[in-house]
């Protein structure tokens, strides 16, 4: 018979081996002993899954990158709380298996200790204060972690955008609920020329002397000088209610919208003979039914007497354009583009049409 050492093992320690090689079907009380490895690939998964977590919501909240912009404060709410639960079941399977060796290693090795620490109960009776301590912080840390990060509230994020293709621009009246002067009526906020009758109407004021120059005129004007102007293109309404569609109901959200300004000069060309000769009119119409996206003759009611407009023709490539204001225009209200060299409006607009080269 056997002698039982203290361990309370049947056989002493070295025989398991051998008994096992002897008889693989043969079953021992604590199973065949083997040497524990030193860090288990679960563990080292786990770690490594919690600082990737740890990464992924300094990602999530950082002003430097622009997730923090796309998600808001419900999606970095969200994300946060998703990845703390993560970090919380790492922190549940790694920190119990590192106490234990601890205590294997280190402590008394006493059941009380382990049965606190297998159980993570730290009112366990018999457990040290050591281990209470220990077992008690990760047990409220998840709950502090929960509560703390809901309290981090306002802070900006922003992010680029680039529009492709970009913006459209053009000669544009802000939304009748973005500018409307007293007494202006409604129908006025429908053409871009309003701020000017706007200004001769309510504000009259004289021309401005030369030493005033530049100086600012109706909504997107600059007069330079006597004989020459600025026009700056603005952002058309239809672009700018798609750019505040995109905004969420966050408040506080807002866009800064920038982009290259491109600079045309348009000088009065003297001594053109596009009126009289009819081989470089013809020439200079047939070049403009052909552009892209203009396409011919465009023309817009000025609002002071019926069929009065200001008619505006682009050709060569967009390098030349002709202006004229005449009357008996077929425009009688709004704006009309004529496609088709055969409309009567081309030959009413010859005689009044100056030209520019641009």
């Amino acid at each position: 018979m056997a002698h039982e050492d203290p361990t309370g093992l049947a056989y002493p320690l070295s025989d398991y081996n051998r008994i096992a090689d002897e008889d693989d079907h043969h079953t021992l009380p604590l199973g065949i002993p083997t040497k524990k490895r030193r860090f288990e690939p679960v563990h080292i998964f786990t770690a490594l899954l919690s600082w990737l977590c740890l990464m992924a919501a300094y990602i999530t909240i950082t002003t430097h990158l622009p997730l923090a912009w796309y998600l808001g404060f419900s999606g970095q709410i969200v994300v946060i709380g998703f990845l703390l639960g993560i970090m919380d079941l790492c922190t549940l399977t790694v920190v119990p298996y590192t106490f234990i060796l601890l205590e294997a290693r280190f402590g008394s090795s006493s059941l009380q200790n382990y049965e606190a620490l297998l159980t993570s109960q730290v009112l366990s009776p018999g457990a040290k204060p050591i281990w209470r301590l220990a077992l008690g912080f990760f047990v409220v840390l998840p709950f502090g972690l929960s509560v703390a990060y809901k309290r981090f509230l306002g802070g900006t994020s922003s992010a680029q955008i680039t529009v492709n293709p970009p913006g459209q621009y053009g000669i544009d009246f802000p939304d009748i609920s973005a500018w409307a002067p007293s007494g202006d009526a409604i129908y006025l906020l429908a053409t871009s020329i309003s701020p000017f009758l706007s200004a001769s109407q309510y504000n009259p004021q004289p021309y401005p002397p030369v030493d005033a120059f530049p100086s600012p005129y109706g909504y997107n004007t600059l007069l330079l000088s006597g004989n020459a102007a600025a026009l700056l293109d603005i952002r058309t309404k239809s672009y700018v209610k798609r750019a505040q569609a995109s905004l969420s109901n966050t408040a506080g959200e807002e866009w800064y919208l920038n982009s290259t300004v491109d600079a045309y000069v348009a000088m009065q060309a003297i001594g053109s003979d596009s009126q009289s000769n009819d081989r470089t009119w013809f020439k200079a119409v047939n070049s403009s039914v052909n552009l892209w996206p203009a396409q011919g003759l465009s023309g817009a009611y000025l609002w002071e007497k019926p069929g009065v407009s200001i008619d505006f023709m682009p050709s060569e490539d967009n390098t030349q354009c002709f202006i004229g204001v005449y009357e008996n225009s077929e425009v009688q209200e709004g704006f009309l583009t004529f496609s088709n060299p055969r409309y009567s409006e081309y030959a009413s607009f010859r005689p009044y049409a100056q030209e520019f080269s641009i």
